[in-house]
């Protein structure tokens, strides 16, 4: 077994984000399999007020002068400019890798440019795989997807799942245009609204959608305004009154407080039965593949950086068509010229009613994701990492 190579690994560990999650993740997957790591930022000075916060089991592993690194791995969306691309190759002597995503079918060219200046991409899916070198990528791509630590993911002892008479589905993300949370708030209204034609303003009973985001600017605008394009009784009006307007709804939970910590996230995921993620487009899906670690059912689009969902018995894919993106102030990068999903949202609806009549539990269908764990992952990279020394 090759001897794996110290390495610097550049990015935004400390942070309460998809991305810093991920990176912490690969980190730990890394160190699991005996690669030495030190951590260094961006920019200088990015890590002061961060280093002692939550995630401060990182904070030994910033600018090390233990060990000597002999590849720098960037992990970072692949928005990079070429400038920014250039100083962080141009400034380390070995080979500098590239750890990056994207969601659409490909990639803008300024992305590929980006991609080029590397030595070597790599991304969490074949698809995403298949995406870069159809879009342009000429460098070396190898697929490493997310390492987990399945300990983690045990349900406590003397959890009761029954000790909530709400079966809870739950939506995690920005509120975007590619997350598309109006889309799962759709599917849930269409689910259990006006389910008793006799009395349709009395909404299906014991079901929530929590919703998790960290916006707050229109947030309660968009709900609202969801409620009356599909209040289920034709013979009145919509009702100006808000409180009014919820109790023909069946219940949402709007959190946007705020960026969750891990610990916050957790709870959500234990504390809930069913992931709704309609997404237009995913590199990966966090949040997903999280759930299904959980064992909670898992609603998706069946489009993209999904290709590991197979192996989880708690999956429900959507149905999707292919269309053009369209404009997200989420980012100016996604434009007419990619294809995402338009997920099929009665599909969508009746997997929601069948899972609220059935309610089934998570024991023994948690995913395994046994070739996902921080070992086996962490194993495939420090091959890939001596192999690229040793060239």
């Amino acid at each position: 077994m090759p001897v794996p190579p110290a390495i610097e690994f550049v990015g935004s560990v400390f942070a309460d984000s998809g991305f810093g999650e991920a990176s912490r993740l690969y980190v730990a997957a890394l160190i699991a399999a005996g690669v030495p790591v030190t951590i260094a930022a961006y920019r200088r000075g990015e890590f002061d007020d961060e280093i002692e916060g939550k995630y401060k089991v990182f904070g030994a592993l910033v600018g090390r002068k233990d060990i000597t690194p002999l590849i720098r791995v960037v992990h970072q969306t692949p928005a990079f400019s070429s400038d920014t691309a250039a100083k962080l190759t141009d400034d380390f002597k070995g080979p500098v890798v590239q750890l990056t995503t994207w969601e659409t079918d490909r990639l803008p060219p300024v992305c590929v440019k980006s991609c080029n200046t590397f030595d070597a991409v790599w991304v969490a899916t074949k698809w995403n795989a298949s995406v870069f070198a159809a879009s342009g990528v000429t460098k070396p791509i190898k697929a490493f997807p997310h390492p987990h630590g399945s300990a983690k993911y045990d349900v406590p002892k003397g959890y009761d799942e029954d000790q909530d008479a709400k079966y809870t589905f739950y939506w995690i993300g920005a509120w975007s245009e590619r997350k598309n949370p109006l889309g799962a708030l759709r599917a849930y209204f269409h689910a259990f609204c006006g389910w008793k034609t006799s009395d349709p303003l009395t909404p299906y009973p014991n079901v929530r959608l929590v919703m998790k985001t960290g916006q707050t600017a229109g947030v309660e605008g968009d709900i609202a305004a969801q409620m009356r394009i599909m209040w289920p009784d034709e013979t009145t009006r919509p009702p100006e009154d808000i409180s009014a307007l919820k109790a023909a709804f069946p219940e949402v939970v709007l959190i946007n407080d705020g960026t969750w910590g891990r610990e916050q996230v957790d709870a959500l995921h234990l504390h809930s039965n069913c992931l709704v993620a309609l997404s237009r487009s995913e590199g990966w899906n966090l949040p997903l593949y999280e759930a299904a670690l959980w064992g909670n059912q898992t609603i998706y689009s069946d489009f993209g950086g999904h290709e590991w969902m197979p192996e989880c018995r708690t999956a429900h894919p959507v149905a999707c068509v292919s269309v053009p993106c369209q404009a997200d102030p989420s980012s100016q990068l996604y434009n007419g010229t990619q294809l995402w999903a338009e997920p099929d949202l009665g599909n969508a609806a009746a997997i929601m009613r069948k899972l609220a009549a059935d309610r089934p539990l998570k024991k023994d269908v948690r995913a395994k994701f046994g070739a996902y764990t921080f070992e086996a992952v962490g194993r495939a990279m420090a091959d890939e990492l001596a192999r690229m020394v040793a060239a």
